[in-house]
């Protein structure tokens, strides 16, 4: 079976996390400042802040889209104002884990999810395990 999930996640070079945590009135799952550093000794470069659904046993996307939809923090509107008041971009990104060779997950995006994803200004991602 395949597991997929979702990520949500605001992305720029630098901004305050905690005034998008207000703002949204959603606390984040992940948060990471552009000077934290990493394993490799260099620094993160930029912050994140983001949400993400649980790995679903499926082989639909739209299955995780509508679950990232029902995370989404407030009004489509209002994360949109955000993005742009932070200089920040939203990022929906699907991963899929495959246990089979022979399995590829359904990459259907239905209207209402497009929809979401224009209203808030996200580029969509995908990436396959």
């Amino acid at each position: 079976m395949t597991q997929i999930w979702g990520h949500l996640t605001l992305i720029g070079d630098d901004f305050d996390l905690d005034y998008v945590t207000r703002e949204l009135g959603t606390v984040p799952m992940t948060q990471r400042k552009p000077d934290e550093i990493l394993g490799n000794g260099k620094a993160f470069g930029h912050c994140e802040w983001g949400v993400e659904t649980e790995r679903i046993d499926t082989c639909e996307i739209s299955v995780v889209a509508d679950a990232l939809m029902q995370l989404a923090p407030g009004a489509y509107s209002t994360m949109a104002e955000i993005a742009k008041k932070v200089g920040a971009q939203w990022h929906i990104l699907f991963r899929a884990l495959l246990d089979d060779e022979d399995e590829y997950p359904w990459i259907v995006l239905e209207p209402p999810f497009i929809r979401f994803a224009a209203e808030i200004g996200a580029g969509i991602g995908f990436d396959i395990i």
